[in-house]
């Protein structure tokens, strides 16, 4: 699907190492001089739930279909994979949702949809324990879809992904920041990486001599709140201060502000794309290119999609006239507080 686009995934390492392993890229087939790369970003990922009947009718291919070309347009497509793909698994007791998605369709509609990467640093990865984990992780493995985010412990949660196009190579790295706590993995314990700032910078110093840019994605924020929390602003801006060129946050489910610091660009959420649940609360998505260069950002553009599943059945579109145009304000408004102009070209939203 990818011009030149090659990606691999971290090996798991024995559940007692303790140490940060380092990763080795698939190297591309063909060596050439490549100056930029464009990343595809959607958000929230869940393929269950209430949309369970509508997606067995009408097949999971179906909710993909009106945005996949927006996809395929990248060099690399990232997406927030905000649950399980497991039958098995006990429910985690003490939450009021747990996700988990069908081992059969999940993953064979994200390959197709064109995803190559998934974070799984969030909330609901663990809701079916280490099994759910593990078989989450075999099964996207088996369709050559990449994770970051969680494993077996803590140096697996947070080994980073790299991905070489030509001679041009991208690190991701994957944090949560949302509870419960018990699902963040520790030296012995399986589960998330949660973004302790120490550790944080010491994995982007680690990788900044491996790579030419690196993203970081962030699971933060406050559930259907537009309003920024604190901590998303220190630590977006601490990533970029320590050397990422694009930050991508998840977890409000409706979009928040874009933020242009220095020679980078926060995305701090951009709401669901394809989600297993009805509500009026979330009326668009953002899906995002962004191109970036050896020195950091260097252009944003976004379609705004339509993820209202009252209106859309779970098959999100993209937005045009005057249902761009309102979203668009919506972004604008949210984006000015923090510095940022947002510019609008027929039915895209631009930062350059």
């Amino acid at each position: 699907m990818k011009v030149n686009g090659f990606f691999f995934a971290a090996l798991f390492l024995l559940s007692s190492c303790v140490s940060t392993p380092q990763p080795t890229p698939h190297e591309a087939k063909q060596s050439s001089q490549v100056e930029s790369i464009t990343i595809a970003a959607a958000g929230d990922v869940f393929m269950a739930g209430t949309a369970q009947k509508i997606l067995d009718e009408k097949g999971y291919d179906a909710s993909f279909q009106p945005t996949q070309h927006l996809l395929d347009q990248a060099d690399i497509a990232v997406a927030n994979l905000e649950g399980a793909i497991t039958s098995g698994g006990t429910a985690y007791a003490d939450k009021t949702y747990v996700f988990r998605m069908s081992p059969e369709h999940v993953a064979p509609a994200l390959k197709k949809a064109g995803i190559d990467l998934v974070t799984l640093a969030n909330n609901h990865i663990m809701d079916y324990g280490v099994v759910g984990l593990e078989d989450t992780k075999k099964i996207l493995e088996e369709h050559d879809i990449a994770t970051m985010g969680a494993g077996l412990n803590e140096a697996q949660a947070r080994v980073p992904y790299i991905f070489k196009k030509g001679d041009y190579s991208v690190g991701f790295l994957a944090y949560s920041l949302t509870f419960p706590e018990e699902f963040w993995a520790s030296d012995t314990q399986a589960g998330t990486a949660f973004a302790y700032e120490e550790k944080m910078r010491e994995d982007i110093q680690a990788l900044k001599s491996q790579v030419d840019s690196i993203v970081v994605s962030f699971h933060w924020g406050r559930e259907l709140e537009t309003e920024l929390r604190p901590y998303q602003t220190r630590m977006g801006h601490m990533a970029i201060d320590q050397g990422a060129s694009l930050v991508i946050g998840h977890h409000p489910h409706i979009m928040q502000g874009i933020e242009r610091y220095k020679n980078g660009l926060i995305l701090h959420s951009l709401g669901n794309y394809v989600f297993g649940s009805y509500s009026n609360k979330v009326q668009f998505g953002g899906l995002a290119h962004i191109q970036l260069n050896r020195l950091g950002f260097e252009r944003l553009e976004m379609s705004l999609i339509d993820v209202n599943n009252f209106r859309r059945d779970f098959q999100p579109i993209v937005l045009e006239g005057k249902a761009f145009d309102q979203a668009f304000k919506d972004i604008e408004l949210l984006s000015k507080p923090l510095n940022t102009v947002v510019q609008q070209q027929g039915n895209k939203l631009i930062v350059e």
